[in-house]
Formats: structure tokens, sequence, C-alpha cells
């Protein structure tokens, strides 16, 4: 009964969607639609700074000048990581590498988090050139986790920390850091699997003061908190290569964000090793046109307001050199959740 309660909602929920479930936010997309400097990324985590700013976080970033017709100048910059902060005070985008990594490398940016202080971690992942068509051509080597200080303007970065927990293998990519949140005492970790593509998660928790040390780590059995990573639990159905997972801002209890396909859905659990619901979905991302698509849906609970919760979604196009010539699809879409699933 309650499988089918499940499935039925999310055909509800799929139904409404665009309409009474997500809307598109102008103003942030106006925000991230921009003709010189910062000009373009994907990517897009956010972590609430003191004094009510918001900071993100992002991944392959453009900086350089987007002329009238939305064609990106061919002189353009590339970063592998950059970052923003917008408030009260207006935006800043910055148009230096966050991070930059060994010769040959680059650090793709995942999960940060943040105490009250403006304090906390910053997983990455490190990743080198490799075999595959263009705009895939690329591989990732491991995860690392360097401490954030943003108590201050700008962010800075301590010496990011390799993990141990990363494998790469026949039975795909492990790698943690997709989402993280703390909780109390502990700091709880998702992290993914991708096997030929498609992806699953697992969870992991460390004492929130100590994450980079190896030992501390516990992953999520499906019955307790085990000592060996080989022993973590996948759960059920399929997800992204980045999500969020939060804690519902009013109801309590926990929500996953995440995106399949062009499908942007929901699930909630009392704790976050679940149980986890069926998936809802809450937006349908546009069909593909011109080579675009759409990836790596993300929540973002500091920006959660009376006008409901701010969601983004990455937005691409291949071959790559589309979005040389058409620079706006290539930035952070912005939509808002204005009717949980759950609130009846």
């Amino acid at each position: 009964m309650k499988r089918s309660w499940g499935v039925a909602l999310l055909l509800v929920c799929s139904v409404l969607a665009q309409t009474r479930c997500t809307t598109p936010d102008p103003a942030w997309n106006r925000l991230f639609s921009r003709r010189q400097g910062w000009s373009g990324a994907d990517g897009a985590y956010s972590v609430a700074l003191p004094g009510g700013d918001l900071g993100w976080l992002f991944s392959d970033t453009f900086v350089g000048r987007v002329d009238a017709s939305g064609r990106r100048d061919p002189r353009s910059r590339f970063l592998h990581n950059s970052w923003a902060r917008t408030g009260a005070r207006g935006a800043r985008f910055a148009e230096i590498a966050l991070l930059q990594a060994r010769p040959g490398h680059w650090y793709w940016v995942y999960a940060p988090t943040l105490d009250e202080d403006g304090r906390g971690w910053l997983f990455v992942g490190e990743f080198t050139s490799a075999p595959g068509a263009a705009g895939f051509d690329f591989r990732q080597t491991g995860t690392a986790l360097a401490a954030l200080d943003w108590s201050g303007p700008s962010p800075r970065l301590g010496r990011p920390v390799s993990l141990p927990f990363f494998t790469s293998g026949a039975e795909g990519v492990v790698h943690y850091g997709a989402s993280a949140v703390r909780d109390g005492e502990f700091l709880y970790v998702w992290g993914t699997r991708d096997r030929k593509g498609v992806k699953s998660a697992r969870l992991a928790r460390v004492p929130a003061q100590h994450p980079q040390n190896p030992s501390a780590w516990r992953f999520w059995t499906g019955t307790a908190w085990g000592e060996r990573a080989a022993d973590a639990v996948e759960f059920p159905g399929e997800t992204a290569n980045e999500f969020s997972v939060y804690r519902h801002p009013k109801r309590g209890g926990w929500r996953w964000l995440d995106q399949v396909g062009r499908s942007i859905r929901l699930r909630r659990a009392p704790r976050p090793e679940g149980p986890w619901s069926d998936p809802v979905v809450v937006a349908e991302t546009p069909a593909e046109q011109g080579g675009a698509w759409s990836y790596n849906a993300k929540a973002h609970p500091e920006l959660s307001d009376g006008r409901g919760l701010l969601i983004t979604y990455n937005s691409n196009a291949f071959p790559p050199q589309q979005v040389m010539q058409h620079a706006d699809l290539y930035r952070p879409r912005c939509l808002r959740l204005t009717r949980d699933p759950w609130d009846g």
C-alpha cells in the first residue's frame, strides 16, 4: 500500500511539474547569464556564509566577453574551478581558479560544508586527461578533502588531502563527496559509484572535527556503521554524479534532490541513512535540442524562503564548440520548488 501511494504521488507530481511543483526563477537566471568576466560554469554547489551571504563553488568555468549575439570571445580563459559570492550588496564572480592541481591534473569541485564561523571543508575530485570523445576526454584519479575558510570576503583553501576511499576498476568508480551535511557531531558524506554511466549512492559518516582522518570514517552497511568502505551498502535506484541531501527547513526530516535524465526528483527520509522514499518527480528539464542537455540538479536550502526552495541544474551542449557559439547554453538554470510533495 505504501509503495502504491508513492508511485501515485510520483505520477501526480510529474504531471504537475513546471506548473504547481516548480517555476523558473527569473532573477537568479539573469544573475547567471553574464556577458563579461565569469560567463558560465557547471557544478554550482552553494553554502551559507557568515553575515547572510551565499558562497557558490563551480567546476569548469569560462572567463571572457560574450558579444551581443551571444557568441563567446575565442580568447576566453577556461578554469577548472571558480567561485562567487552573492548577497544583499550584489554579486562578485571570481575570475581566477579557486584551486590548482599538479601539472596535467585538475580539481573538480564537490560538496562544501561550513560551520557558523565560516570554516569547514570542501570535497574535490582530482582529474586528468584520458582518451575519449571531445568534451569527455578525462578520467577521475582520486578524491581529496581540503579545509575551507570563508570567514572573510573570499574563500581560502588548505592543501587537499587525498582520501583512500576512491577506487576505480571493473566495478566502476567510487567517490565520496557528492553531498555532505554537518549534523551534530558528525559529518555525513554521500558517495557515488559510476559504473558505465549509471550512478548509485552510498553513505559514510565521520566526526565533524576530524574528517581528514581516514581511520575515523564509518560506512552505512544497511544495519550499522561499519569500518570497511567495501561493506557500504548501495541505496536502491539510480542517482546522479552530483546531488543534494539536506534537512527540511520547517518540517524536519531529510530530503534528497537529484536528477536522472531530464527528471528532477525528491526523496524523503527520517534519518540520513533512511529508509528513503521512492523518488517524486518535481520538474522535467526542457527536451534536448541542438546538442544541449541538462544534468546534476541541486537544492539550495540556504535560499529557501516564501517563494520556495531554489533549485539549479547545469546545462551544456555537444559538440563543445556549441558553448562557444552560444554562451548561454553553458550556465546554471534556476527553478523554485513552490510545493513540497509532502506538504499536503
